[in-house]
């Protein structure tokens, strides 16, 4: 007859707990993990090309990530590096192919050839060129700061550096959020939106109470433009200066004909140089040819 077996309570809870995590690892030893696939680049759409405006960078990256989606092993993906290369590229792998044995060598030789060559003092001339602007959002203006410091050498700044640096750059987030409440680069891409709304209430308030009142270019008042400029209007309806000293002189001499009728053909004349000056001008008010505003008998 079998021996009863007695446990206290803690030791029959501690021999459940031992039977169920044995349960649990054999089950998870009899899933069997995904095989490697023998698969290649047919179906990736990331080309490289290798002139200047290629990302040599952007380009490792994306085929890395489709090798882990489509589990690629290394051998054939060194095997299918040509498929993804196009013009220049290709052209050299053919060259280099001999000389390189792995993935991971041909990855390394692609970013020495084809990554970026500027020394560090370029980058970070390149980098404080420009201040962001109202205009650019700060998220934006962040992505195209890290952009030009990943041209730089591993480890060559540290994140604080690099967040010092572009901090300096923000003008938005500068004014707004002081430097030592922002310890991560998270933090500061999370205080962005909210400050880019405080910023757009005050430029939309600034628009609308600072509304331009139109200024003459003639008089230089306000209130109206130079087309409507009754002192530039005054001025263009008023006859030339010489021309009111001839009509000053004519209608003398037209008195003094009146007065002396043996002298016809000099009033003739002048007559008719009258009848051409006036003609030339009228009234402003009413429109008379023949006058000005201030001796119009209308």
């Amino acid at each position: 007859m079998a021996e009863q077996v007695v446990m206290s309570d803690e030791q029959f809870t501690q021999l459940l707990e031992t039977l169920r995590l044995n349960t649990n690892t054999s089950q998870i030893s009899n899933i069997p993990s995904p095989p490697i696939q023998s698969g290649n680049f047919i179906n990736c759409a990331s080309r490289f090309n290798g002139d200047g405006n290629s990302d040599v960078n952007a380009f490792i990256d994306a085929i890395e990530i489709y090798i882990d989606c489509i589990r690629i092993s290394n051998d054939n993906a060194f095997r299918g590096l040509p498929m993804p290369l196009d013009s220049f590229a290709a052209t050299w792998f053919r060259g280099v192919k001999s000389s390189i044995n792995t993935w991971n060598e041909a990855v390394n030789l692609l970013r020495i050839t084809f990554g970026p060559k500027k020394p560090p003092h370029f980058v970070y001339r390149k980098l404080f060129s420009r201040e962001q602007d109202s205009k650019t959002h700060t998220n934006v203006f962040i992505c195209k700061a890290r952009s030009i410091l990943a041209q730089l050498p591993e480890n060559t700044l540290t994140e604080t550096v690099q967040l010092d640096m572009v901090y300096e750059l923000l003008k938005k987030i500068r004014e707004k959020e002081p430097r030592d409440k922002i310890e991560m680069r998270t933090e500061l891409l999370k205080e962005a939106p909210s400050v880019e709304e405080f910023f757009d209430q005050n430029i939309t308030c600034e628009q609308r109470d600072t509304i331009k009142r139109p200024r003459c270019a003639y008089c230089k008042n306000l209130g109206h433009i130079k087309d409507e400029c009754r002192k530039l209007a005054y001025k263009l309806s008023k006859p030339p200066e010489g021309v009111q000293q001839k009509i000053t002189q004519v209608s003398s001499i037209q008195v003094v004909d009146k007065e002396k009728p043996s002298t016809p053909r000099v009033s003739q004349n002048l007559l008719q140089q009258t009848s051409q000056l006036t003609s030339s001008f009228s009234c402003y008010g009413c429109g008379q040819p023949g006058y000005i505003r201030t001796n119009c008998p209308n």
